[in-house]
């Protein structure tokens, strides 16, 4: 797998794309972490396969803190989806 510095589909700075992704309604930014964090634990176990310890440890640490930004998100969405027309 090729790690890039640019997200190739799309064509604004990383900057831009960071709000873009904070702009997300919140259930659906919860379901982006989700899916962020499954990655990083899936590269992290195929990096402890290669004996990348340090490396699969510090991606598997990610991962669980990524999915606890989701969680927190959940959170946020639970607390204003009253406010919003799904």
């Amino acid at each position: 797998m090729k790690h890039l510095e640019t997200i190739e589909k799309y064509d604004g700075t990383l900057k831009e794309l960071a709000r873009d992704i904070a702009n997300l309604r919140y259930d659906a930014l919860a379901t982006l972490l989700e899916e962020i964090s499954t990655a990083l634990k899936e590269d992290s176990i195929s990096d402890k396969k290669r004996n990348r310890l340090r490396l699969s440890l510090s991606l598997s640490v990610a991962s669980i803190e990524v999915s606890h930004a989701a969680n927190a998100i959940k959170d946020a969405w639970e607390i204003c989806k009253k406010f919003i027309k799904v």
